[in-house]
């Protein structure tokens, strides 16, 4: 069975995203995983609309795209909430494994004191407080369980 694995080298904006919308749009493509956080998103076109994903794979667009979350990657329930209303997902497309860990308002908030948008051009969304908890094996840092409907 081939498989194709879109990785970046920098801190962001290679084009992982629309590679992988590509590829997922011309090719059979029957499962994509997210290993990242809800930063920026990936902005990705298909049937003449427009869409930035920040929680979800950009693969979402193949509707016979099975859409996991992988252990480690960081989900922030408010946006994975919004993307599952706004594509019509459920538990048979999308998976998150109950070792992904949960950004919090608490992340986003510490960012916001660090004043990083202007030192390291942060977009404040809590990956980068929330991925330094992880690593440093924080009390604060929540795996997914809070969502279990969508274990993988």
């Amino acid at each position: 069975m081939p498989t194709t694995i879109v990785v970046g080298g920098q801190y962001g904006s290679e084009g992982k995203g629309k590679l992988v919308a590509y590829l997922t749009h011309s090719n059979r493509v029957d499962v994509a995983i997210r290993c990242g956080g809800p930063n920026a998103g990936h902005s990705v076109s298909f049937n003449g609309r427009f869409e930035i994903v920040r929680q979800v794979p950009a693969a979402v667009i193949n509707p016979r795209t099975r859409l996991l979350v992988a252990a480690g990657a960081l989900v922030d329930p408010s946006i994975l909430f919004q993307e599952i209303r706004r594509f019509g997902l459920g538990k048979r497309r999308l998976g998150i494994d109950g070792f992904a860990a949960t950004v919090s308002r608490q992340h986003k908030e510490l960012e916001a004191r660090l004043e990083l948008r202007e030192r390291v051009s942060s977009t404040l969304s809590g990956t980068g407080a929330a991925t330094a908890s992880k690593i440093l094996r924080e009390p604060r840092l929540k795996l997914s369980p809070l969502i279990p409907w969508l274990d993988c």
